[in-house]
């Protein structure tokens, strides 16, 4: 047995939870010896001791002893190690530069896993925002992306600019997706590059919407404050583009008078979902309903549009992806001529599968 595991079984020692690991002299690679410490391979280990056939693939952002200034990734996972067609494109879409990866084959308990180390550029600034958190909203936002309960897209620049983590940015991908239902003239690409560009307004945005919908909050009303915060902030905007595009995100927090966004997600399906006030809402197609209520998942997205309180009307799929909800509006309008002698208002829903 050589010096490096020889350290490692001491340290195993100390920790009752890894020592139900079946390790041996053929665990760890000469290679993955060769590059990493004893001090590395614990919390690899850590890590593989969760790793099952229903959790096959996780991600840490790391330091390791060889170059302690710089962050790099780690890509755990069970069996086969994940091609970088498949890798590659979540780490970009984060907004890092992968340089460098290498595989490195564990075995444990006659079972192989992989670990993929992936040297990454600038890895000694990516965390500056708050580096106390942004490693394990890392490893979130890769397991919700892995999972499909997050989109692979430029939205997830923001965990490194501005240190939202993937539920939150859950909240502005569906406000983005309800702005492209109501002719908002701006697209989705455009949106994305504002609210990355200025990461510290995008921030309070997310900040306000928390605070106007957290049912744990004690001073629930001082969203107000955070709404001034921003329309102050939008005054150095000087794009009035970017203006606009912030201007119509906050009214429609604004215009939200419940959220399903505190709810526990038992199945993981990452969908969140908003109940408008439609009066409220800037620049809405007429005729405006009473309420509607906007669903958006990763797979998923559906609107439900109320004419009054009291309303009667059905849902049916869509083939209209970018225009559903005029569709659905025009079925409304049919809907309330149908229902004037039954009920005082129509309403319709509408969903289309991505």
């Amino acid at each position: 047995m050589n010096r490096w595991y020889q350290q490692l079984f001491e340290r195993l020692a100390t920790n009752p939870r890894l020592t139900k690991l079946k390790l041996s002299e053929e665990t760890f690679s000469e290679n993955y010896q060769g590059d990493f410490s004893v001090d590395d391979a614990i919390p690899d280990l850590e890590v593989l001791a969760t790793i099952n056939t229903k959790n096959r693939a996780q991600s840490r952002l790391v330091k390791i002893s060889r170059d302690p200034k710089n962050y790099s990734i780690k890509l755990f996972t069970l069996k086969d190690t994940i091609p970088l067609s498949q890798s590659m494109p979540i780490f970009e879409s984060m907004g890092l530069e992968v340089l460098i990866g290498r595989p490195y084959r564990i075995r444990i308990n006659k079972r192989n896993y992989w670990i993929n180390h992936f040297t990454l550029g600038n890895g000694d600034q990516i965390c500056a925002v708050d580096e106390a958190k942004i490693p394990g909203y890392f490893s979130q936002l890769f397991e919700s992306i892995w999972h499909q309960r997050s989109e692979n897209d430029a939205f997830n620049h923001l965990l490194f600019s501005a240190c939202i983590k993937a539920e939150n940015i859950q909240i502005l991908r569906a406000y983005t997706g309800y702005l492209q239902q109501i002719r908002f003239p701006h697209s989705r690409e455009y949106i994305i590059e504002t609210l990355n560009y200025y990461p510290d307004i995008t921030l309070l945005l997310v900040r306000s919407f928390l605070q106007k919908f957290d049912p744990e909050s004690l001073q629930r009303d001082s969203y107000h404050e955070l709404f001034e915060q921003i329309r102050a902030r939008l005054h150095d905007i000087e794009s009035l583009d970017h203006d606009l595009i912030y201007k119509r995100m906050l009214n429609l927090i604004e215009a939200t008078v419940r959220t399903n966004y505190f709810q526990a997600d038992s199945r993981g399906t990452g969908h969140i979902s908003f109940k408008l006030d439609s009066q409220r809402i800037e620049r809405l197609p007429k005729p405006s309903p009473r309420f509607e209520i906007y669903v958006y998942a990763t797979r998923f997205e559906g609107i439900h549009l109320r004419g009054g309180l009291v309303a009667r009307g059905g849902i049916r799929w869509s083939d209209r992806r970018e225009d559903y909800r005029t569709e659905v509006l025009g079925l409304m309008k049919a809907q309330m001529v149908k229902n004037a002698v039954i009920v005082p208002a129509g309403s319709k829903g509408g969903f289309i599968t991505k």
